[in-house]
């Protein structure tokens, strides 16, 4: 059984890599998160219904999980990626 996916969105990341190296201005370092389509979860999918994961059976976490991705993607919360900001 699964309830959900954690996903990696390698074509986004080599594709935004890319157009980076394409232009002149791709970092050495650089986090592909939500908003730029490198992370996310399968219930956050339109079509989450034909995943055959567990998480259709829970719409109320599917609505939060698409609320909190919203805020992140808009910056209300913020959210420091340990690659990029170690703690000390």
């Amino acid at each position: 059984m699964v309830l959900d996916n954690m996903e990696k969105g390698v074509d986004a990341a080599v594709g935004l890599a890319i157009e980076g190296i394409a232009k002149g201005t791709q970092d050495h370092i650089v986090a592909y998160g939500l908003k730029e389509g490198g992370v996310g979860l399968t219930s956050l999918h339109d079509d989450v219904a034909n995943s055959k994961c567990e998480i259709v059976k829970f719409p109320d976490a599917i609505a939060k999980a698409k609320d909190l991705r919203a805020k992140i993607e808009s910056g209300e919360i913020k959210l420091a990626d340990p690659m990029l900001n170690p703690r000390k």
